[in-house]
Parts: structure tokens; C-alpha cells; sequence
């Protein structure tokens, strides 16, 4: 009974550990002051191909999409994972739908709560199907 209540707690011991490390080294860092970028929206099924420049002092892409939320009509709905950006110019993603993010040409890695706006950056968001 005792090594199980050592192993047990050796094991909460690491994975906070690991989520300290994961924190402070490896996770999205925020760029603080003011940044201007580049949305780019792509909703092809609505013959929809906008791209317009902002200024902002959002550290993260949700905050700039909810902050910008009534121009760009942005709406984002709670999973266990995340939150997950849902609609755009008003459009729903369908149950075969996504909003696929590209930065600066690239695949976002994380989710939209975790990609940090960067000054001079490119955010290029389209609606795509699930393959």
C-alpha cells in the first residue's frame, strides 16, 4: 500500500512538473504594446475573400477576434480541448466544417486562445471541410 501511495504521488510530482515546464519554456509567449496585422478571411462557399489590416494592443488572436468581434462577426464555441473559432462574417461552420488558421503563410500549431498577434503578422482564417 505504501510504494502504490509513493508511486502515486511521484506521478502527480511530474506531471505538475512537466506542466510548469510546459508553461513557462514551451508554451506561446504574448507580445505586449501595440502591433498592427493582417486578417485575411477566406469563406469560399460565400464567394467571401477579405483582408484588412488592424492595430491593436491584443496579445493573443482570440483576444483581437473578440475585441474586433462585431466588425469581423466572430463567434467561438466552448470543447472540452479549447474554444474553437466557429463563425466568421457571420458564417457558422457546418458539422463538416472548420476555420483553418494559417500564420504568415503557415499552420497554426495551437489552438486560437494560444497563438500570440506578433507585429507585422499575418493571420489567414478559412472555413475548409473535414476530410
Amino acid at each position: 500500500m505504501k510504494k502504490k501511495l509513493t508511486a502515486i504521488l511521484i506521478t502527480i510530482v511530474l506531471a505538475f512538473g512537466a506542466f510548469y515546464l510546459y508553461k513557462t519554456y514551451l508554451s506561446p509567449k504574448a507580445n505586449e504594446g501595440s502591433k498592427e496585422v493582417t486578417i485575411e478571411i477566406v469563406i469560399e462557399r460565400e464567394k467571401i475573400t477579405e483582408s484588412k489590416t488592424y492595430s491593436t494592443d491584443s496579445a493573443f488572436l482570440y483576444d483581437l477576434l473578440t475585441e474586433k468581434q462585431e466588425e469581423l462577426g466572430s463567434g467561438f464555441t466552448k470543447f472540452d480541448f479549447g474554444d474553437m473559432l466557429t463563425k466568421l462574417k457571420s458564417v457558422e461552420a457546418g458539422a463538416d466544417e472548420y476555420y483553418h488558421i494559417y500564420v504568415n503563410g503557415a499552420d497554426a500549431a495551437v489552438g486560437v486562445k494560444e497563438i500570440p498577434v506578433t507585429d507585422k503578422d499575418t493571420y489567414k482564417l478559412e472555413l475548409k471541410k473535414w476530410k
